[in-house]
């Protein structure tokens, strides 16, 4: 073996010892889950809305599902693309069909569903020479995706009346711009209130969908009455996964999923977003959290998934509330806070004060943080500057590369 073969398969087995390691679980009591859950605010799935859930798979709906794949993807295991099934048969359709009644049915799925390749994507402005660096995206069969699809369009209308408006990520006819608008109105709103004090605190979890605890998301669906069909299936599929992560066309070997769910997956988001709702009906219930009232609306939270920023009135006193109720969350459901990455922006306080909040949360207060694709202030006026200013100047560049270019064609 020469060293530059020894050197690949060194790194091979760092990477496969990282990705299992994240994906090995803690034991978590189930007696304090259960806890957890009775105390908290669990909404329960009307009796309609179940029906619509558990019903029974149909062929419009497979088709439907098969036409939402993309196509030109790589595929999963089975190297079967979304291109075979858009074009296959009668026969194999209804054979398909049946595969995916047994599952809700008879919590029964294909052995090729638990598997999964873990292909990596860099980060943006990250050093790719750590692997922390990288984000992880499972490449899944398309037939798995397929079923996944079909339980994602049925989840979807339900949890659209079921997710505060606050929660913005994944569901139909909610946009990323509500939170960025939300955030910038509070700020301009603290502008002209110069007597409030108030902290904005931009929350960074580790590796958040990663993280998720099986034996809580199961707990609380339970719960939440998603109906015997819908927990059979998510049962049997959250009940053992294994994966390989793949590097310049070679894999690693095989080992353990034991917690998270797959990005990549249709329904994974859905999910997250469902478990993440009990903390944040947590915090908005909590009255000793104290968040912004305007016109007789209070303001507490904006989320996309798992980009969250918190917005609290006299933030020493409410700020060590809020991260309380986030910790006694995360230990049972997997959220960790990164520290290090969540930030805080104040308005209206004393540099002395200021000093005294990073102290007792623990975390940085900046001046300027990107949220969600845009940088934002404590004063709004620099919001031209920091983002029109840089995006007309990058448009620029562009529209004079392609009139160079278009002018060199014509020359020639």
């Amino acid at each position: 073996m020469d060293k530059l073969t020894m050197v690949l398969k060194g790194q091979k087995e760092i990477i496969r010892e990282y990705f299992k390691d994240l994906h090995r679980q803690e034991k978590v009591d189930l007696t304090k889950i259960e806890e957890y859950l009775r105390e908290g605010t669990v909404h329960r799935i009307a009796v309609d809305k179940r029906e619509i859930l558990n019903r029974e798979i149909t062929m419009n709906e497979l088709n439907e599902a098969i036409q939402k794949q993309k196509s030109n993807k790589t595929p999963g295991l089975d190297e079967f693309p979304s291109e075979f099934y858009k074009n296959v048969g009668g026969v194999l359709k209804k054979m398909f069909l049946e595969v995916c009644k047994d599952v809700p049915l008879k919590a029964k799925i294909p052995n090729t569903w638990k598997e999964a390749y873990i292909t990596l994507i860099p980060k943006e402005e990250s050093n790719t020479n750590q692997v922390k660096s990288f984000r992880p995206i499972s490449l899944l069969n398309t037939d798995y995706k397929i079923f996944m699809t079909i339980m994602a369009q049925r989840l979807k209308g339900i949890l659209s009346k079921e997710i505060n408006m606050d929660q913005n990520g994944f569901l139909p006819r909610r946009q990323i711009r509500d939170n960025i608008r939300t955030v910038i109105d509070l700020l301009e709103y603290y502008e002209s209130h110069p007597g409030d004090q108030m902290a904005l605190i931009f929350l960074d979890a580790q590796k958040a969908f990663d993280n998720l605890n099986w034996d809580f998301m199961k707990v609380q669906i339970n719960k939440m009455n998603f109906g015997s069909n819908f927990e059979k299936m998510l049962n049997v599929i959250y009940d053992s996964q294994r994966a390989n992560v793949l590097i310049n066309g070679e894999t690693t070997k095989v080992f353990k999923i034991e917690k998270g769910v797959r990005q990549g997956c249709p329904l994974s988001p859905l999910l997250f977003i469902t478990i993440l709702e009990t903390l944040l009906d947590r915090i908005r219930g909590n009255r000793n959290i104290k968040g912004t009232k305007i016109r007789g609306q209070e303001y507490k939270l904006q989320a996309f998934a798992d980009d969250m920023v918190f917005v609290i009135e006299e933030p020493m006193e409410t700020g060590p509330i809020l991260l309380q109720e986030i910790n006694e969350f995360g230990k049972l459901a997997g959220l960790k806070i990164n520290k290090g990455k969540t930030k805080m922006l104040v308005k209206n306080m004393t540099n002395n004060k200021q000093k005294k909040l990073e102290e007792t949360m623990g975390l940085q207060i900046v001046n300027k943080i990107k949220y969600l694709g845009i940088w934002i202030r404590e004063k709004t006026i620099m919001l031209w500057e920091d983002n029109y200013i840089k995006i007309l100047k990058q448009l620029k560049k562009t529209w004079i590369i392609r009139i160079r270019c278009k002018y060199h064609c014509w020359e020639e």
